[in-house]
């Protein structure tokens, strides 16, 4: 998987990093999903910008019926 489109946890401290390993490691995920050290920020390219908008496909998680979307905790 390419750097730029991997899923990680980018921890801004130690306390936040043990928080996502907690959380990580009760959800099972621990092994999938690394904990690292956050770095500078890169805003997307413009025509990536409005992607979500413009996609009327994706289903909306955001009522936490689907436990397994991006509307759980950190998207577990």
């Amino acid at each position: 998987m390419r750097a730029q489109t991997r899923i990680a946890v980018w921890a801004q401290d130690d306390s936040q990093a043990a928080i996502a390993r907690r959380v990580l490691m009760a959800s099972g995920k621990e092994r999938s999903i690394p904990v690292l050290t956050a770095a500078t920020f890169h805003e997307a390219e413009e025509c990536h910008q409005d992607f979500i908008a413009e996609e009327k496909d994706f289903a909306d998680w955001s009522d936490g019926s689907d436990q397994s979307g991006p509307g759980t905790a950190w998207g577990l």
